[in-house]
């Protein structure tokens, strides 16, 4: 139930928000979305065009897709965006924070 909760929640109200935004003409917008899609690396160094292999269908994939009707949107509508990473975050997940390339 959870899954779907998550698909309806993070894409369906992403892509309902983005569409919201081409309507009024609203052009940016910040995206915060934690590093779970890059929860599979195997490397310590990650950026942008790094890999991205979720573990989580129903957290990760949904960010990744989220990630993908941004880029389509911004493509299409002239909507400008970034996308905030960040790591370690508050999944209650102790673990080693891989680093990022600078």
């Amino acid at each position: 139930m959870e899954s779907a909760w998550r698909v309806r929640n993070n894409i369906v109200g992403t892509l309902a928000l983005l569409r919201a935004m081409h309507v009024a003409g609203v052009k940016t917008i910040v995206f915060s979305s934690p590093a779970v899609t890059y929860r599979n690396t195997v490397s310590n160094l990650i950026d942008e065009n790094t890999d991205k292999k979720p573990t989580n269908p129903s957290y990760g994939w949904t960010k990744l897709i989220m990630g993908q009707a941004l880029r389509d949107y911004g493509a299409a509508y002239d909507i400008r965006y970034v996308a905030l990473r960040y790591f370690n975050d508050h999944s209650g997940v102790q673990e080693r924070s891989p680093q990022i390339r600078r």
